[in-house]
C-alpha cells in the first residue's frame, strides 16, 4: 500500500508531463509563471484546459504582451481555451523594444512549450496586443510550418516584415474604433481583400486596449473555421451555421443600438466569410440596405475626415502636416459631433505616444528634443499630466529650473498623484530648492491621498534610467468600465 501511495504522489507531480518537475501544472487553472527548463530567467503564463490529456496533441496559442505581462492574454483567452480545447501560453519576457531580445524570448518560449507539452505542430497560433501584436506576426513568420493563424489586437505590421498574402496564415484583427492604429487595421483589410487569406477585421467601440474575452472567443472560433477550410480539422456544418447566425445577430444588434458603421462593417465581414450560409446572404442584403441610408452615408463622410486626421497624426509626415492635423483634431474634439469623443481619445493617445517618444529620446541623451516632444504632447492633450511631469524632468536636466517648476505645477493641477516618482526622481533633485517646489510636492501628495487619479488612465512605462516612470499609456493591466479606464487594484 505504501509503495502505491508513493507512486500516486510522484504521478501527481508529473500530472501534465514528465518534464514539469518542481511544479504541478494543474489543468483548468491559470498559472502566472512557469519557468523555462533550459533558461529559468524566461517564463510564461499558462492555461491548460480542464480536459487536458498528455496522451493527445493540442493546438497552442502563443501570446505576447507589449510589456511582458503574459497573464493578461492568457486570462482573456482562458474561456475560449476551455470551450475549444487549446493550450494558452503568454510570454513574460517578450516586450516592446529592440527585436533581438524579443526574438530570444520567443525562441526560448517555443522550445520550452513544444518540448514540455504535446503541441499539435500543425495547429499553432499567435496573438498579442499593440507591440505584442507585431511580435505575434513576426513569431508566426518564423514558424511557417506550425503557426497557421494570428490574432492581432491594436496593431498589424511588424516592420520591416510584411503581412503575408499567400494564404499561409489566417488573420483576425481586433481594434477599437477610437484606436490610433485603426488606420493600419483598415489598411491591412484592403491589402487582404481579394486574396486567398482567411481574414476578419473586428472593429468594436473602444480605444487602444486589450479586447474582451468575448471578442477573443470570436477570434478563436474564426480560427476553428479557418482550420476547417484548410482541412486541418473536420468540417462541422452545425458549427459553421451557428457562427454565421451569431455574427449576423451581432451586426443586427449594433444596428439596433445606433452604431451603423460598426454594424455595416460586421455585416460585410459576415457576408464575405459565410457566403454559402443563409446568414451570410442575409448579411449581404442588410449591408446594402444600411449603406444606402442617408445617415450612414453622412457618418461615413465624417469618419473619412476623422481617419485622415488620425493618419496624418500617426505617420508624422512632416511638421506642417502634423500641426494641421493636430489643429483639425482639436477643433473636432471641441465640438459635439459624432466623432468628437473619438477625436478626444485620439488626442489623448497622441499625447501619450509623444511622451513615450520623449522618454526614448531622453534615454538617448537628446534632452532638447525630448522636452519639445513633451511640449507638443501638452498642446495635444493638456489633461495629460505625464507629459508635463516629463517636461519638468527634462527642463530640470537642461538647467531651466523655473520652467521645470512650472511644468511640475501643471502636472499637479491635472491630478498627478505619483508622489513616489517625484520624490525619488534624480532629475528633479536639481530644482528641490527652487521657490515653490515644496508646495507643488505637497499638492501632488494631496492628490495621492484623496485618490485624485489623472484623467482616464494610469500606467507604468518601461524602465528609464534605472527607475520606473509613468508615461500614461492605456490598455496594459487595465479594465474598461463604462468607457473609462481604471487600475484594477485602485478603482
Amino acid at each position: 500500500m505504501r509503495r502505491w501511495l508513493i507512486i500516486l504522489l510522484v504521478a501527481a507531480v508529473f500530472t501534465v508531463t514528465g518534464h514539469s518537475a518542481g511544479a504541478v501544472l494543474e489543468p483548468g487553472r491559470l498559472i502566472p509563471e512557469v519557468s523555462c527548463l533550459d533558461d529559468p530567467t524566461h517564463s510564461y503564463a499558462l492555461y491548460l484546459p480542464s480536459t487536458y490529456d498528455p496522451d493527445r496533441t493540442w493546438p497552442v496559442i502563443f501570446a505576447f504582451s507589449p510589456f511582458g505581462n503574459g497573464t493578461i492574454p492568457v486570462k482573456l483567452l482562458a474561456g475560449a481555451a476551455e470551450r475549444y480545447g487549446y493550450i494558452i501560453v503568454g510570454s513574460n519576457n517578450s516586450r516592446n523594444g529592440q527585436w533581438e531580445p524579443i526574438i530570444e524570448a520567443q525562441d526560448t518560449l517555443w522550445r520550452d512549450v513544444t518540448t514540455r507539452f504535446p503541441a499539435d505542430l500543425r495547429r499553432c497560433y499567435a496573438t498579442g496586443f499593440s507591440g505584442g501584436a507585431r511580435s505575434a506576426l513576426w513569431f508566426a513568420l518564423d514558424h511557417p510550418q506550425s503557426i497557421v493563424g494570428v490574432i492581432q489586437c491594436g496593431a498589424v505590421f511588424p516592420r520591416p516584415r510584411e503581412v503575408p498574402t499567400d494564404g499561409s496564415l489566417a488573420l483576425f484583427g481586433l481594434v477599437g474604433d477610437a484606436d490610433l492604429n485603426l488606420t493600419e487595421h483598415l489598411e491591412a483589410e484592403q491589402l487582404l481583400k481579394g486574396t486567398r487569406v482567411d481574414h476578419w477585421q473586428e472593429i468594436y467601440s473602444g480605444w487602444h486596449q486589450w479586447p474582451t474575452g468575448q471578442y477573443y472567443l470570436e477570434a478563436v472560433e474564426f480560427m476553428e473555421l479557418a482550420a476547417m477550410n484548410r482541412g486541418l480539422i473536420a468540417k462541422d456544418r452545425v458549427f459553421i451555421e451557428r457562427l454565421a447566425e451569431e455574427r449576423f445577430a451581432s451586426a443586427a444588434a449594433l444596428e439596433r443600438t445606433g452604431r451603423p458603421l460598426l454594424a455595416l462593417h460586421k455585416y460585410r465581414q459576415t457576408a464575405r466569410s459565410f457566403a454559402g450560409q443563409a446568414a451570410g446572404k442575409k448579411a449581404r442584403q442588410a449591408a446594402r440596405e444600411l449603406a444606402r441610408q442617408k445617415e450612414t452615408r453622412k457618418l461615413k463622410r465624417l469618419q473619412a475626415g476623422y481617419l485622415e486626421e488620425v493618419a496624418m497624426i500617426k505617420e508624422w509626415l512632416d511638421e506642417k502636416t502634423f500641426s494641421r492635423a493636430l489643429e483639425r483634431l482639436r477643433r473636432r474634439a471641441g465640438g459635439d459631433g459624432p466623432f468628437a469623443a473619438h477625436a478626444r481619445q485620439a488626442l489623448h493617445l497622441t499625447s501619450v505616444r509623444l511622451t513615450e517618444m520623449a522618454m526614448k529620446l531622453a534615454d538617448q541623451g537628446e534632452l532638447e528634443q525630448a522636452e519639445a516632444f513633451c511640449l507638443i504632447g501638452i498642446v495635444a492633450y493638456p489633461e495629460n499630466p505625464y507629459a508635463a511631469f516629463h517636461a519638468a524632468r527634462y527642463s530640470a536636466r537642461l538647467g531651466k529650473a523655473a520652467e521645470a517648476v512650472q511644468f511640475l505645477a501643471a502636472a499637479a493641477r491635472r491630478n498627478f498623484d505619483r508622489l513616489d516618482l517625484v520624490q525619488n526622481d534624480p532629475d528633479l533633485e536639481r530644482i528641490r530648492s527652487h521657490p515653490g517646489y515644496h508646495e507643488i510636492e505637497q499638492a501632488i501628495g494631496r492628490n495621492r491621498d484623496r485618490g485624485a487619479h489623472p484623467i482616464r488612465y494610469y500606467y507604468l512605462s518601461p524602465t528609464v534610467q534605472g527607475g520606473v516612470y509613468a508615461s500614461g499609456s492605456p490598455g496594459e493591466g487595465f479594465e474598461v468600465v463604462h468607457g473609462q479606464i481604471r487600475h484594477p487594484t485602485r478603482g
